[in-house]
């Protein structure tokens, strides 16, 4: 099986910046990936995605533009009001590298799906939009 990718370097660039900011192309919004961020999510028992991704990442790449610019994940994700937290391990981040090991994984792509107080749901490797939506809507 072959995939291939155009990674969009706008979004590349604004996500290594650690800028929140939109998407190219995108109507969601990205935060920034930060520790003290994931934990007031937490103790707030909100719902949010972390998307541990890299610019050089074909799959993580091809995750972006299936499934997050996807309109069916779109629409539920402002239906919600689900939070979207990049954390951008292009350069090897080291709070970012911490964040992974936490999770015992040490690559990316690596998505996690947080529901309130419920046990996340995660995700690697490429992600079906179906998989996804699932996800969403049961938060």
């Amino acid at each position: 099986v072959y995939v291939a990718a155009v990674a969009s370097p706008q979004g590349s660039a604004e996500a290594s910046n650690g800028i929140s900011s939109r998407e190219s192309g995108s109507d969601i919004s990205w935060e920034s990936y930060s520790k003290q961020r994931i934990a007031q999510l937490i103790n707030n028992k909100e719902s949010f995605v972390i998307d541990f991704t890299a610019a050089w990442c074909l799959v993580c790449q091809v995750n972006e533009s299936r499934v997050f610019k996807s309109e069916e994940v779109q629409r539920l994700v402002h239906e919600k009001g689900v939070k979207l937290i990049k954390a951008d391990w292009t350069s090897k981040d080291a709070e970012i590298t911490e964040a992974l090991s936490q999770y015992g994984r040490n690559s990316v792509p690596f998505v996690v799906v947080y529901n309130g107080g419920a046990a996340p749901k995660q995700f690697e490797s490429l992600i079906s939009v179906n998989e996804f939506v699932n996800a969403l809507q049961h938060m």
